[in-house]
C-alpha cells in the first residue's frame, strides 16, 4: 500500500533517488535551503533552467542529474503563478510528482516544502489535503489486469514530504492525509468493482470488515 512519509531533519541527512522542488513562475528561484545545499557541492541549476526553457508553468518539470551524495536527481516542478495558487492547484502539483516518479520508474521519491512557499489554506487543511493528493494519484486497480499487464505496470511504493525543522503537528497532518487517501481509494475501488463481483452480500461483508477494524 502506498504511504507518504515525513522527513524534517537536515537535508544533508536526506536519502532519496528523486527530490521534487516546486518553482513558481513569478520568481523562478529555489528555496534558500536547497540553494545552500547545492552551493556546498558547487552545483548551479540556474543555467540549466534557462537553457532548457523552463518557465515553471503548472506541472511543467525538468529532471536534473545533480549527483549529490544521497540525491542523484533533482526535479524542478512548475507551480505556476503565485496569484493562481489555490487548493486545487496544490493537489494537481503534488499529484504530478507521483506520475512523474512512476514514469521514471522510481520506487520512491520526495517532495520538498518549507515556510518560503505560500499556502492557500491554513496548515491544518493544506498539508493533509496535499498528502492525500499524493495517495490518490498513486491509485491503481489491478484485479482485472492480465498477468502480463500486472507485471508490466510499475507502482510507486511511497513518497516523502520533506520539510526541515517543521513542527511536531506535521506528523499528525501527514497521518491524516494518508488516512484520507486510503479512504478515498477504498471507495474508488468499491465503485469500480463490477456488479457480479461486488454483490449485495459482498458489499455487506466489506462494511462489516470495516466495522470490526474501526
Amino acid at each position: 500500500m502506498f504511504t507518504v512519509h515525513f522527513f524534517r531533519a537536515s537535508l544533508d541527512d536526506l536519502k532519496t533517488p528523486l527530490l521534487f522542488v516546486p518553482v513558481f513562475s513569478d520568481e523562478k528561484r529555489l528555496p534558500a535551503r536547497i540553494t545552500s545545499l547545492l552551493q556546498r557541492h558547487k552545483i548551479s541549476v540556474e543555467p540549466l533552467m534557462d537553457s532548457s526553457n523552463f518557465t515553471a508553468k503548472l506541472e511543467q518539470y525538468r529532471l536534473l542529474p545533480v549527483n549529490l551524495p544521497n540525491i542523484p536527481f533533482l526535479v524542478l516542478l512548475g507551480a505556476g503563478k503565485i496569484g493562481d495558487w489555490d487548493m486545487e492547484t496544490a493537489r494537481k502539483l503534488f499529484g504530478r510528482t507521483v506520475r512523474i516518479a512512476e514514469s521514471l520508474q522510481m520506487d520512491h521519491g520526495a517532495i520538498y516544502w518549507d515556510e518560503e512557499f505560500p499556502i492557500p489554506k491554513e496548515s491544518a487543511i493544506f498539508f493533509p489535503e496535499v498528502v492525500a493528493a499524493l495517495g490518490t494519484a498513486s491509485y491503481q486497480i489491478r484485479e482485472f489486469k492480465t498477468e502480463g499487464e500486472a507485471e508490466d505496470k510499475f507502482s510507486l511504493t511511497d513518497m516523502t514530504l520533506v520539510y526541515p525543522d517543521a513542527g511536531e503537528e506535521m506528523v499528525g497532518w501527514v497521518q491524516e492525509g494518508n488516512t484520507l487517501a486510503q479512504a478515498i481509494n477504498y471507495a474508488r475501488w468499491l465503485a469500480e468493482l463490477p456488479g457480479n463481483i461486488l454483490t449485495p452480500e459482498r458489499f455487506v461483508e466489506e462494511i462489516r470488515n470495516l466495522a470490526q477494524e474501526y
